[in-house]
């Protein structure tokens, strides 16, 4: 016997069902189990995956998670409720510099590279693309001559 836990959306609300065997309309279903069928939540099914204990300092986890509460709730970019394609505005603010600033670059490149691989959106990937090369490109004025020689003056 099959058995399936079903996000179904209708509206603007969500109903989660346990079915045995379902005769739900395809097009409302958003999720099978953790599968999404749309784009992922970028905080639930991106963030978590590259930010936990175990490679922040729970100083800066609760300091990034804080960061990214308050942009989710700005920029409205969550999955459920807001437009993932949202995320392309917050990779090109102030705030999303900031999340940089706290997470560091190795960090910040692994959750780019996350998003790049989670979303099929092309706006979305080539944001984060976007972002990756400029930050690939700030580390390499940071390791060049030109700089070293004004470091030492």
């Amino acid at each position: 016997m099959d058995v399936l836990l079903l996000n179904v959306v209708e509206g603007r609300s969500t109903s989660c069902f346990l079915c045995i065997n379902p005769f739900i309309d395809a097009d409302r279903i958003t999720s099978i189990g953790d599968k999404s069928l749309g784009e992922p939540d970028f905080l639930r099914n991106i963030a978590n995956k590259v930010l936990s204990p175990t490679t922040l300092d729970l100083k800066r986890l609760d300091d990034v998670r804080r960061l990214l509460a308050k942009a989710e709730t700005k920029f409205k970019f969550s999955s459920s409720g807001g437009d993932p394609k949202r995320l392309v505005e917050y990779f090109r603010s102030p705030e999303f510099t900031e999340l940089v600033l706290v997470l560091g670059v190795e960090l910040t490149k692994k959750l780019l590279q996350e998003v790049i691989n989670g979303y099929t959106d092309p706006e979305i990937k080539s944001a984060a693309k976007k972002v990756l090369e400029e930050i690939d490109g700030y580390k390499d004025l940071e390791e060049s001559e030109s700089l070293l020689m004004y470091k030492k003056f």
